[in-house]
């Protein structure tokens, strides 16, 4: 997988701050109170067992999903003062069930990315093409740019659909169970990726993992839900730890060290 050094294009400087965030639908209260800070170059793991509210937050920060309470703000301002253009320029979305690209190949996949910036015309200019070359040089996709993304195996699939986010140069990623399809090879080729993409671009990023272990090792930060509300927030380094991970999952934990890695396993039954 290549990764082009060259310099990005200034980037518009992104921070988002959920305060407070509630979302119901009915008597059922999806998020309670919630308060998340995504910074640059910071990696971003949400963590919490089936249920929890973690793909519901994702919709929140990706403006998908409206508050029944709380505000949101992107670079100091609420998101509404943002249209759709302007809005899309400054986060990205991947959601959890990938859109149907049949027919496309990765390169025109890739080149909707590019939808925020395109001129009154929807020309593509210079700019377009070097920014889309770039996303499949860095994901490593450049090789297979005119294949059908019908024939892509799922590692392939979800790298193409980084590359389209990476085109988009957007300052915030939100990423929702990139991983849960894919085998071992491809989660570690997709989180090394992640991991590069938000040191080289700068950029936040929001990851929904269930896989505990490569959350602490991969992100920077871990945001832990249960119940629709925050159950824990810490650096990577110290979630695994029975005492931290026992309350959010019910589970009782074990913790084996190898050299300098710790991993977490359910605790057999006595």
């Amino acid at each position: 997988m290549n990764e082009i050094q060259t310099e990005a294009p200034a980037p518009i400087s992104a921070a988002v701050e959920i305060k407070a965030a509630s979302v119901s639908i009915g008597d059922v209260n999806l998020l309670d109170n919630i308060d998340i800070r995504l910074a640059p170059l910071c990696v971003t793991g949400l963590i919490g067992p089936n249920g929890a509210g973690k793909s519901t937050l994702a919709k929140v920060v990706a403006r998908q999903l409206s508050l029944s309470s709380g505000e949101c703000r992107l670079e100091g301002k609420p998101y509404d003062a943002f249209g759709a253009r302007d809005f899309a320029r400054r986060i990205a979305y991947l959601p959890q069930s990938i859109p149907v690209a049949t027919g496309l190949t990765v390169h025109e996949l890739v080149r909707t990315g590019r939808y925020p910036w395109h001129g009154a015309l929807g020309q593509f200019s210079a700019d377009d093409r070097a920014a889309v070359d770039e996303a499949l040089a860095i994901t490593g996709m450049d090789q297979l740019a005119d294949r059908s993304t019908d024939t892509l195996s799922g590692g392939e699939r979800q790298r193409c659909w980084i590359a389209m986010l990476l085109a988009q140069q957007a300052n915030v990623l939100i990423l929702d169970e990139p991983i849960s399809a894919l085998d071992i090879r491809f989660q570690i080729e997709t989180m090394n990726l992640v991991r590069s993409i938000s040191r080289m671009r700068a950029v936040s990023i929001l990851v929904i993992l269930h896989d505990i272990n490569l959350a602490a090792r991969y992100c920077d930060e871990i945001v832990a839900l249960k119940e629709g509300r925050v159950a824990w927030r810490g650096p990577a380094a110290s979630l695994i730890d029975p005492d931290v991970l026992e309350p959010i999952y019910d589970v009782r934990m074990t913790v084996h060290t190898a050299g300098v890695v710790k991993l977490a396993f359910p605790k057999l039954a006595d």
